[in-house]
């Protein structure tokens, strides 16, 4: 009983980590103690106070379920040893009384219910078919619709109680064998009321009260399960499955201690049934006693080998007491024995994740998934092993099928949006946050993550307003901090940022990530030194960190070490093979060291990555002039400059090449004049190299007196000697009228 909720807890169980205590399995003294057994008509009975009963009221057939001295307790009876018949000894005897007595319609009726316990259904439909015909009373049709249940022919049960009920509406049995029916088609709603009126019109029956209890309890109403049950045990105290039964509502209300108690008596009524071991170490391994609950699946074991269940449960109490090697053998013995043990496959897949064995585990996994396509555990487990592996495409799938099955849970959004940031679907990344905040709205890590997803989109006052909330529900939360100081730094705040970070590794200085949110931020400084030194360090606790060798890359760079800048962000990108902003840096270093051909593949790729970052086509736009590919170069200073329309380099890049290129085709005065009157314009007219720039432009289009206005004022704004040189210079060629042709590299 209870079986149908019964795999739930034991998933449950496995998942957490249980397990059980040694009882000895004794073999009954009897041979008829826990087995159907018959009364002869001449049987003598007794109830518990010693009162002679008629042995009719005695259960036909009933579980002999106590012995005492000459006497077995028959359910609700004592029954004089000498009265009791087991199976075939029961055939032969009332096959005798019939030959007897052929119009004797209750002995043809009691055949039936032998041969139904025999499960020779046909024969006894054939007998209670005779007893009908002999006396059609409401008894027979009870008996016929118990053999029809038995034979698993539902409807005909059914109907065969409508009609015992329309010759006798007090037929307490025909009201309990059609509860029966909705019970075992699992219409627990529908078999409550049928055993209530088999309860009200035999209150003293047992079995009503008992599989009232079970309904209930399927129905996960176990204090009134627990209510029923106590009645049964009061009518039977020697019902070892009532005992079993009541324990199994106790485990799952969380009575640890009142279910072990009914398993302990359930036990010492029937030594033999294993699956009361089972419980009894369900109820030991919640409880965290492991060694128990491993004694107790033992004794499982002892009686039944073949126990799925005892292996699946003591699987999961080696793996409580962290020795998964020998709970991996237990779940290997629970799929021979099953092999369609769906459990048994999904707990192996979930402890070969923990134990990062990943090629095992997605064979388990996808095993389970098969066997139990709409259970979302699998699909979340193993959701997690190709976010690991970067596998994202995978993980996003198997993430949305967990979601789609109803695993309505903050962690998987989480992991989604993990994934999703990923590939760069920060959009995407914020809806799966937003519902995770929406599960679990005091989830600090949430809050911090969208920030941090919201500072990748350049919401950075959004960002910081996340991790603020994170910080108040979770002060010492150092990821919050570090996002935030990042979204300070994008901000243009660097000192903050290093703020930020100092506070996140106080909290913990293992965060690899405050290490290089920091080491940018130096870097911003001209801290290059030190920045380097905080990648150091990023790496030192995390040497997977491709972002940290990213960042030490760029600092290198900056400090014109060209070739460790080039090795930092080759390793970056072994790490990471998508990461942009490595072969963006790679490029740069490629074109300083003149590998103008590795440049342009860097930054080629790049830009198939993440086209729209302006510097990355600024930078590639150098590499074509070293290339003399002055069309190719324009088209992506171009680019950057419609990315960013502030971008002051980019625009008196493109303004310089459309003005002093040698390739009349690519120069075009009125498109350089534009450009170089926009990057004045961002310097304030007050930088030397603008100010050039437009009188280049001025002079391109044929305007000399305003190109030597402009290259004046570029002289007078000009700081170093060779730059004042430059502009003099130019300045001459524009007082002769002559537009400048230069190295458009200069």
């Amino acid at each position: 009983m209870f079986c149908r909720f019964c795999p739930r807890l034991l998933l449950l169980l496995a998942f957490f980590a249980l397990v059980l205590a040694p009882v000895a399995a004794l073999a009954a003294d009897d041979p008829r103690l826990n087995q159907q057994v018959f009364w002869k008509l001449d049987a003598k009975a007794t109830d518990l106070s010693g009162k002679p009963v008629p042995i009719e009221s005695v259960h036909f057939p009933a579980t002999a379920e106590k012995r005492d001295g000459d006497r077995l307790w028959l359910e609700t009876a004592w029954v004089e040893e000498t009265g009791v018949l087991m199976m075939d000894e029961a055939l032969a005897y009332y096959c005798e009384r019939i030959d007897e007595d052929v119009r004797n319609a209750s002995l043809w009726r009691q055949r039936a219910s032998v041969r139904c316990a025999l499960g020779d259904f046909d024969a006894a439909l054939i007998d209670v078919a005779e007893s009908i015909r002999l006396d059609p009373t409401a008894a027979a049709h009870a008996v016929r619709a118990e053999v029809l249940l038995e034979a698993e022919r539902y409807d005909e049960a059914s109907a065969a109680c409508d009609e015992a009920i329309k010759l006798d509406a007090g037929c307490a049995q025909a009201y309990y064998v059609r509860g029966r029916v909705r019970y075992e088609k699992d219409e627990n709603d529908g078999a409550i009321p049928e055993f209530s009126e088999a309860i009200r019109l035999a209150p003293t029956e047992p079995r009503s009260w008992w599989l009232r209890g079970g309904a209930r309890a399927s129905r996960r109403e176990f204090v009134e399960a627990i209510r029923d049950l106590d009645e049964a045990i009061r009518i039977d105290p020697n019902r070892s499955l009532a005992h079993q039964d009541r324990g199994h509502a106790y485990l799952e209300s969380g009575e640890y201690e009142k279910a072990l108690a009914d398993f302990d008596e359930a036990i010492r009524l029937d030594r033999e049934c294993a699956f009361t071991f089972v419980l009894r170490g369900m109820a030991f391994g919640i409880q965290g006693e492991c060694d128990k609950a491993i004694a107790a699946f033992d004794g499982a074991l002892q009686l039944d080998p073949e126990s799925v269940r005892a292996h699946l449960g003591r699987a999961a109490a080696w793996d409580g007491k962290g020795e998964r090697e020998r709970a991996i053998a237990d779940l290997a013995e629970a799929i021979r024995a099953d092999p369609d043990c769906y459990v048994a496959y999904h707990v192996r897949g979930k402890i070969y994740y923990e134990m990062h064995e990943y090629d095992h585990a997605v064979a388990d996994l996808g095993e389970a998934i098969r066997l139990q396509p709409e259970d979302a555990g699998p699909f979340q487990t193993r959701g997690q092993i190709w976010r690991k592996r970067q596998d994202y495409e995978r993980a996003i799938a198997d993430f949305d099928e967990a979601l789609r099955l109803g695993a309505e849970d903050a962690a998987t959004y989480q992991a989604r949006a993990e994934c999703r940031t990923a590939k760069g679907d920060e959009i995407h990344a914020i809806a799966d946050l937003d519902q995770a905040i929406r599960i679990n709205p005091q989830s600090a890590v949430a809050y911090a993550f969208r920030g941090m997803c919201r500072g990748n989109l350049g919401e950075f006052d959004r960002a910081i307003d996340d991790c603020n909330k994170a910080l108040v529900i979770k002060p010492r939360l150092g990821k919050a901090r570090w996002v935030r100081g990042n979204a300070w730094l994008r901000k243009g705040d660097p000192d903050r940022a290093i703020d930020d970070c100092n506070a996140a590794l106080e909290i913990d200085a293992t965060e690899a990530e405050a290490f290089v949110v920091r080491a940018m931020a130096k870097g911003e400084k001209g801290d290059y030194e030190s920045a380097v030194a905080d990648c150091d360090e990023a790496l030192r606790v995390d040497g997977g960190s491709a972002e940290a060798l990213a960042v030490r890359g760029c600092a290198r760079l900056r400090m014109e070490n060209y070739r460790a800048a080039i090795q930092d962000e080759t390793d970056a990108l072994r790490l990471r093979p998508r990461l942009a902003r490595a072969y963006c840096i790679r490029g740069a270093a490629y074109l300083e060291v003149d590998e103008a051909d590795k440049a342009l593949s860097d930054l080629g790729e790049c830009v198939l990555i993440d086209p729209e970052q302006p510097d990355v086509h600024r930078t590639r736009g150098y590499a074509h002039l070293k290339k003399a590919d002055w069309v190719a170069a324009a088209a992506d200073f171009d680019a950057a400059t419609e990315l960013s329309p502030e971008d002051v380099v980019s625009h008196n890049s493109l303004a310089w090449l459309l003005a002093t290129c040698a390739d009349a085709d690519v120069r075009r005065g009125a498109a350089a004049v534009e450009h170089a009157v926009r990057a004045c314009e961002l310097t304030n007219w007050k930088t030397c190299g603008e100010l050039d720039t437009l009188a280049a432009a001025c002079a391109e289009t044929g305007d000399f007196e305003s190109a030597v206005l402009w290259e004046e004022a570029a002289r007078d704004a000009a700081e170093a000697v060779e730059e004042k040189s430059d502009c003099v210079t130019r300045l001459e060629l524009y007082r002769a009228n002559k537009p400048c042709r230069a190295n458009a590299m200069e």
